[in-house]
């Protein structure tokens, strides 16, 4: 019996979209996309739910009052994305290409780029550019130079001058040599930025700050 209602819960919260409702005037995190959500409405609360598609559309909000009322909040911490691939998600953002992918990031890295009350944050942004690589993983082991000003952007981004590297660029031109030669497309931790940074830190004796 035990068994039983286990499973049946499982079924119901992936076939179920609504996740938790936000109040008014209130903000929280999504489990699933990381974004950090805000309803600046003052008077009626808005349902966090799945990916779900609307109008062509990718959504994880619907401009209401949850039907379910479920609180499964705690429950999609635990779940990932089901459906999505890397080749969707960067199909999503639109940035199949390496100048789209430069754009995108130019204009998200200071975190102020609002869509439907969503804001991207950094942990969005290290999601979408993994996928980048996974998706362009072949070409990237023969032409892995444009990957420098991506990790130097990030890295600049989120450390900020806490830490001077000398021959920076240089130090990631090796590393990423070594870590394309080490990795491959198809391993579910495929994190370069946050590879790059314990690899910087253990080299030079730094102090992390995360």
């Amino acid at each position: 019996m035990n068994n039983k209602r286990i499973i049946n819960s499982k079924k119901n919260l992936l076939n179920n979209k609504e996740i938790i409702n936000v109040n008014p005037d209130n903000q929280i995190l999504h489990p699933i996309s990381t974004s950090w959500i805000k309803n600046k409405n003052v008077t009626n609360p808005i349902c966090l739910t799945k990916y779900q598609i609307l109008n062509n559309e990718l959504n994880i909000i619907n401009p209401y009052k949850c039907k379910t009322n479920n609180d499964d909040y705690k429950s999609f911490l635990f779940i990932p994305p089901i459906g999505l691939t890397a080749h969707d998600i960067i199909k999503i953002y639109d940035v199949d290409s390496i100048d789209k992918l430069h754009n995108w990031l130019n204009e998200h890295l200071d975190g102020t780029n609002l869509t439907n009350n969503l804001s991207v944050n950094y942990l969005t942004i290290i999601r979408l550019v993994n996928c980048w690589i996974r998706v362009n993983f072949e070409t990237l082991k023969n032409y892995n130079n444009i990957l420098i000003k991506i990790i130097s952007k990030l890295f600049k981004f989120y450390f900020g001058d806490n830490i001077t590297i000398p021959n920076f660029d240089k130090e990631i031109s090796d590393y990423i040599d070594y870590w394309m030669n080490k990795k491959s497309d198809n391993e579910f931790k495929l994190n370069i930025i946050n590879d790059f940074y314990t690899y910087i830190i253990k080299k030079f004796k730094l102090k992390s700050n995360t």
